[in-house]
Formats: structure tokens, C-alpha cells, sequence
């Protein structure tokens, strides 16, 4: 699992030159999807997961960031 750690890294450098490039950013969602796959999840399960946390996010309470920028963390 480091190298595809080390490839989203990458590629995570790639999308702050370019972060309009929609491709680059897919690059990291196909990356992490493989990751998983490598560790065992089936496609189906990984699916089936991303949609489950995201209805476990939609229910979340966020906070407001400090600045624009910032990343937003769900209020526990």
C-alpha cells in the first residue's frame, strides 16, 4: 500500500499545479479506489462504501473553516 500512498502524493502535487485539470484529480479517486482493492475490498464493497459515507457526511455538522482555504471538519 505505500507505493500507491506515494503515487496519490504525486499526484496530489500534480493537482495544486494544475487544480482545474478534472483528470488529475480522477487520478486520485481511481488511485484510492485500487488501494483498496489491493487491501482486499471488492469493488462492489468499495462503492457500496463511498456511498454509505457519504450520506454519513451529508448527516454531519460541519464547522466553518478559519479562512477560505481551509479545510472544514465535521463538529463531533
Amino acid at each position: 500500500h505505500e507505493g500507491v500512498l506515494k503515487h496519490i502524493e504525486k499526484e496530489i502535487e500534480e493537482v495544486r499545479q494544475d487544480p482545474l485539470n478534472v483528470e488529475e484529480w480522477i487520478d486520485i479517486i481511481l488511485l484510492a479506489f485500487d488501494g483498496a482493492c489491493r487491501m482486499g475490498h471488492t469493488p462492489a464493497n468499495v462503492v457500496k462504501a463511498l456511498i454509505t459515507k457519504q450520506q454519513k457526511n451529508t448527516r454531519r455538522k460541519w464547522g466553518v473553516p478559519p479562512q477560505a482555504d481551509e479545510p472544514s471538519f465535521h463538529l463531533k
